[in-house]
């Protein structure tokens, strides 16, 4: 055995190289079935079921560690949540509008294995926003209430100027149907029958020096002219 040791030498060298070519064949490598990737675990820290605000926080915990974490609410789109190494998360989510919103929360490693929870949240106006809403609505009542006296203003300027035109118009229409006035009577007022009115009136033919003259009248007022001598109410006869 001593003459041939180098023969049991080689032979062990060959065992041992024919289990190193079996272990690292590429081939049984490649008929081994993969393993299947890890499942998503997701989990959502209760969030509130009212806020009041335009945001809402949702945090949790996803395994593993490296599966993405997305949020999606409404028409807001989608958001990527930053994950830590030990797997938890915490993103703040836009609401838009009041009343009530969906929250879905979705986990993936991969296309294969994903994980979703639906969380819903209610959003109410916050006291600032109360009072901006508040705000807005004087300032519209206060707008409405100018608007108003602007268009009474304006009426009553319309109307006043209607009336104005209409009594200028009722002035004109009288001054026009209003009948021109008589010319002035040269005869005296106190006789029936034209004296003329004058400094002096004498009966005409007769002896007087006028320097106006009549014929014969009647006297129906004053015989300022003493026309009528004999007082039986006829003059100049």
């Amino acid at each position: 055995m001593t003459k041939n040791w180098w023969k049991w030498a080689l032979g062990v060298l060959g065992i041992l190289i024919l289990v190193s070519i079996l272990i690292d064949d590429p081939e049984q490598d490649a008929t081994a079935e993969p393993k299947p990737p890890p499942a998503v675990g997701l989990e959502i820290e209760s969030t509130p079921a009212v806020v009041r605000g335009s945001s809402v926080t949702v945090t949790g915990v996803v395994r593993p560690a490296r599966a993405i974490v997305e949020v999606e609410t409404g028409d807001s789109g989608v958001e990527v949540a930053d994950v830590g190494s030990d797997g938890s998360f915490s993103i703040d989510v836009e609401l838009d509008g009041v009343g009530e919103h969906a929250i879905i929360t979705r986990a993936r490693l991969g296309s294969a294995r994903a994980a979703s929870v639906r969380t819903a949240v209610e959003r109410r106006l916050s006291a600032a926003e109360v009072a901006a809403r508040q705000e807005r609505a004087r300032e519209r009542r206060a707008a409405a209430a100018r608007e108003r006296e602007r268009r009474a203003a304006a009426r009553a300027e319309r109307e006043a100027a209607k009336r104005a035109a209409a009594e200028k118009r009722a002035a004109q229409e009288a001054l026009e149907a209003e009948p021109e006035p008589e010319p002035a009577s040269d005869c005296d007022p106190n006789y029936s029958g034209c004296v003329p009115i004058a400094s002096d009136v004498d009966c005409a033919g007769g002896s007087g020096d006028g320097p106006a003259y009549t014929g014969p009248v009647t006297v129906t007022g004053s015989d300022i002219y003493d026309l009528d001598s004999d007082g039986d109410g006829t003059a100049c006869e």
